[in-house]
């Protein structure tokens, strides 16, 4: 049987033994069918994904509980405590034509520069 006879007959197979025989010798035989056979168990392996060797699955399983230990202790020595505000140690106080920063050691003040009379800024 050749392929193109597969085709036609494919739509009239039941279920019934001689043709499961039928359809199994001719995909067994046929060099298109056995083609099409590589192909899509080519793709449905790429949707699987690759195998992951116990070497790399152990690496990976290492690395995660790595990073949890260094969270975990990061938060314990009080780095990630976050209930105490942060010390305010500069004030801004301003608008569009000036800005007032209150520091520890100075009051800085600075000034927006404004056009002259009759100018106007446009973009």
């Amino acid at each position: 049987m050749t392929h193109d006879e597969y085709l036609e007959n494919l739509a009239t197979f039941t279920d019934s033994d001689a043709d499961v025989r039928t359809v199994l010798s001719h995909a067994g035989s046929c060099a298109v069918c056995r083609s099409d056979r590589r192909r899509v168990e080519r793709r449905l392996a790429s949707i699987d994904g690759p195998r992951r060797t116990r070497a790399e699955r152990l690496a990976r399983a290492a690395a995660a509980a790595a990073a949890v230990v260094v969270l975990v202790l990061s938060f314990s020595r009080g780095a990630g405590n976050l209930s105490a505000p942060p010390a305010r140690r500069t004030l801004v106080v301003g608008d569009a034509s000036g800005v007032v920063a209150y520091t520890p050691s100075a009051v800085l003040i600075g000034t927006s520069a404004r056009p002259a009379a009759g100018q106007e800024n446009s973009r």
